[in-house]
């Protein structure tokens, strides 16, 4: 079924060809045959059908869309054929939430194809990507951004893609317990996070630290490394604390505040966050604001970390939209308006 909804007009054009003529080959004799008259209506439906379907109805109107990634899960799955409506740009803009079929960028984009993706930013708004964060008081500690199996969608393919980008911190998901996190990075060892107050005493040596007496590191082989900038994980500026490394390998932070907490990732929008319920997962990737341009829209995959996007290729221009997904029409048991 893929094939026949990409069918081009060049093969439309042939097929139609072909029925023409195996229409005049049906020539009625005197004695009309009961099969040839079958034969003939048969063949005229096929032309006028074809020609309604293929040369009228889907570049103008309506086009049917087969999806094939799981980019766009939960929303969509693969396999899933959609009904795309192609003339709503004649009366109406795209609106925040709409799905939309598209031609990406022109040389942006591993594989020239149409794809599809949910409108999240509209022309002149300013969106931002933020990753899952560990969060201390209310402010940014880190953001914890992760290598997927796929290397999420090879996101930073292009040296020169203006927006994509991670921190240098690729780590998994943060455990709290007792008010004191550990992030697991993949390496032997992992990081702690610890929270302090005003009052406590931080004591340190070249081989171990301690937070009022208790040793929270400590060291065989090297100094211990300290530093009290934040901000290169994505920390908050106003967020006090200190970094502890041991041959360059993060291994402890002491963040002053009181309790610790987990953010998942989202997305803002003007600053402020985007509802979005139909997401799989938040993004584990971090994106810095970005300005749409006139004419542009951001678009994102449902699926976030392996969806090939705007986060990778940058904002949409209008003209290269061609219709808005309206419902899903097969599977009989996925059928469903979309819009």
């Amino acid at each position: 079924m893929e094939w026949l909804t990409n069918l081009s007009v060049k093969w439309v054009l042939v097929l139609v060809g072909v029925l023409l003529l195996a229409r005049t080959a049906c020539r009625p004799r005197r004695r009309a045959d009961p099969s040839v008259t079958a034969t003939r209506e048969f063949l005229e439906a096929s032309t006028v059908a074809l020609v309604v379907v293929f040369l009228l109805v889907r570049p103008f109107l309506f086009q049917a869309y087969f999806i094939p990634s799981e980019s766009m899960r939960p929303t969509l799955l693969e396999g899933d054929r959609l009904l795309v409506n192609k003339a709503f740009l004649r009366f109406a803009r795209p609106e925040r939430g709409d799905l939309l079929v598209f031609r990406p960028p022109e040389g942006r984009v591993l594989e020239m194809k149409d794809y599809i993706k949910r409108v999240v930013g509209l022309p002149g708004e300013v969106v931002e990507v933020v990753p899952e964060r560990l969060v201390v008081d209310g402010l940014t500690l880190m953001r914890l951004t992760r290598n997927s199996a796929s290397e999420i969608m090879e996101q930073n393919y292009r040296q020169d893609a203006p927006v994509g980008f991670t921190f240098p911190l690729r780590g998994g998901a943060a455990l709290i317990k007792n008010n004191v996190a550990v992030i697991t990075t993949g390496l032997e060892s992992s990081i702690r996070v610890v929270p302090y107050a005003a009052g406590d005493r931080i004591q340190e040596t070249p081989r171990a630290v301690y937070l009022n007496g208790k040793p929270l590191l400590t060291v065989v082989f090297g100094p211990v490394e300290v530093s009290r900038n934040l901000t290169q994980w994505g920390g908050d500026p106003d967020l006090q604390g200190r970094v502890y490394s041991i041959n360059g390998d993060l291994r402890l932070v002491l963040a002053r505040g009181r309790k610790l907490s987990l953010d998942e990732g989202h997305v803002l929008v003007d600053g402020k966050r985007l509802p979005e319920a139909y997401v799989a997962d938040g993004p584990n990737y971090a994106m810095p604001p970005l300005k749409i341009p006139a004419g542009c829209y951001f678009m994102m995959g449902d699926n976030r970390n392996h969806s090939e996007d705007s986060h990778a290729w940058g904002p949409l221009p209008a003209e290269r939209i061609i219709g808005r997904a309206e419902c899903i029409f097969w599977p009989p048991s996925r059928a469903r308006w979309i819009h």
